[in-house]
């Protein structure tokens, strides 16, 4: 699985993207809503601690004023009604991250039970919300060798260690906001070949999960997107880039939709490096 320990304060990271990023949620949460919000009945219980986690996290960063229930960001000016709002949905309007909560049910079963996700990489909260961890990732090849392992973590949380890891993949969209249906990825972008065409139209992107314990039987899961132009990689991180995608397995370049696109990318990292 790849996870790391890390400091609790490390949860929610904040960059030059953050106002951005903010107002990006704000708009997309006002015009599609049920689109990027789910939730289920019974789960703003422990979604109320998950808006404490992060208040205290924005308000202790100088970030964010509290005004009665109003959560105020001093740098855009958005306003958010806890009062208003699914604990969940209010919490992930003043971090850049998105937020899934994961409680297990009484026969022991982790499941998704309310979340906030503006930037899906090319799959919908509406097709996830209320299942398992293993029907979760039931599309993604060699999930069945990491479901015991992945299970057993969210079981054995500490409270005092959350954890973190990252995963990757190569799009010809550098959109943050891309759902879409599961099994419809497509065979990847027919564009001309050029080095410098692709090195630019290509985008690497890259998520920063992290899990953390919340209460018994409840768990945070976070996901920090970023996207950048493969054009941006300096020549270390190209050739980084190109040996890791020289591992990816058959099962997955068919998941992803990669037949055209990594031999064309590999290509493009060797040339254009």
């Amino acid at each position: 699985m790849g996870t790391r320990p890390m400091e609790p304060t490390e949860a929610f990271v904040v960059d030059r993207l953050r106002d951005d990023e903010l107002r990006l949620k704000q708009r997309l949460l006002a015009e599609r809503h049920d689109d990027v919000v789910a939730t289920l009945p019974g789960s703003d219980i422990a979604g109320r601690l998950v808006l404490d986690l992060v208040r205290t996290a924005v308000v202790d960063a100088g970030l964010v004023d509290v005004v009665g229930s109003t959560l105020r960001d001093r740098a855009t000016g958005i306003e958010v009604d806890v009062e208003h709002w699914h604990p969940v949905d209010a919490a992930a309007r003043v971090v850049q991250e998105d937020l899934c909560l994961m409680e297990r049910d009484d026969a022991g079963v982790w499941r998704l039970t309310a979340a906030s996700v503006c930037f899906p990489s090319r799959w919908r909260l509406s097709e996830k919300i209320g299942r398992s961890l293993a029907e979760i990732h039931d599309p993604v090849p060699h999930y069945d060798r990491i479901q015991t392992a992945t299970d057993r973590l969210f079981d054995r949380l500490d409270p005092r260690r959350p954890v973190k890891r990252s995963n990757w993949t190569l799009l010809d969209d550098p959109s943050l906001f891309q759902p879409r249906t599961e099994g419809r990825k497509g065979d990847g972008p027919a564009f001309d070949t050029d080095p410098t065409t692709v090195l630019r139209r290509v985008h690497l992107r890259v998520e920063r999960q992290t899990v953390r314990w919340l209460a018994p039987g409840a768990a945070l899961f976070t996901i920090r997107t970023s996207v950048d132009a493969l054009e941006t990689l300096d020549r270390a991180e190209r050739a980084a880039l190109a040996a890791t995608a020289r591992t990816v397995d058959d099962a997955t370049v068919a998941y992803k939709g990669w037949q055209r696109l990594l031999p064309t990318v590999l290509a493009a990292l060797t040339d254009g490096g």
